[in-house]
């Protein structure tokens, strides 16, 4: 065997050598990371919100400015005024508060009881809101470091699991594709603004 056969048959083996711990690595890689790591893209900005009702049955008139988001505590933001009586009841709103939605159109009749307004209180913290399937929520525990992306914001931010929810009563309202989940609420390191209330993020928890 000459010189250039001994290089080129070492070179081989070099290589050979080389594929095998790249692979090895990739392997272990991912086993590490199945262990050491839940992801899920389920989830999103939180922020609590608040439901408010109609005081009485009647028709629905507002007395906010068309295209108002912010409004104060005790300020008069619709009349329900009953039809029979000709009375109106004023809906006061309960807190310093962002819209997040109106669910009634002007004159609409409404029940007592029924949905107003959804509200945000302006001083409210966002958190994340994720899905976890049931096999993987149970590796997860309270305190447990989290990395967030959420959709349209340049970096990742970072919390702690704060909340975990398991619904046994009713495990269908947590079903996505028919596979069980459960509901982890993560407190951001970097709170992020109420705007984003909603945005899709994805997260990734590290065991």
């Amino acid at each position: 065997i000459t010189k250039a056969e001994n290089i080129r048959k070492y070179s081989i083996y070099g290589l050979i050598a080389l594929a095998i711990i790249l692979v090895s690595s990739f392997i272990i890689g991912n086993i590490m990371d199945r262990l050491l790591i839940v992801k899920t893209s389920m989830a999103q900005v939180y922020v609590p919100l608040i439901s408010l009702k109609a005081p009485s049955s009647g028709v629905y008139y507002p007395t906010l400015i068309k295209g108002v988001k912010t409004i104060s505590t005790g300020q008069v933001i619709a009349r329900i005024k009953d039809a029979k009586t000709d009375k109106s009841i004023d809906v006061i709103s309960p807190c310093d508060c962002y819209i997040a939605k109106q669910s009634m159109l002007p004159t609409q009749y409404i029940a007592e009881g029924g949905t107003l307004y959804t509200l945000i209180e302006q001083n409210a913290q966002t958190s994340i809101e994720a899905k976890v399937d049931i096999e993987e929520i149970h590796r997860l525990k309270l305190g447990s470091d989290a990395v967030i992306d959420i959709l349209g914001v340049e970096k990742p931010v970072t919390g702690t699991i704060y909340n975990i929810v398991i619904d046994t009563i009713s495990p269908e309202k947590t079903t996505i594709n028919g596979a069980p989940q459960g509901v982890v609420y993560i407190k951001l390191k970097q709170p992020v603004p109420i705007v984003l209330y909603n945005r899709p993020a994805f997260v990734e928890f590290h065991l």
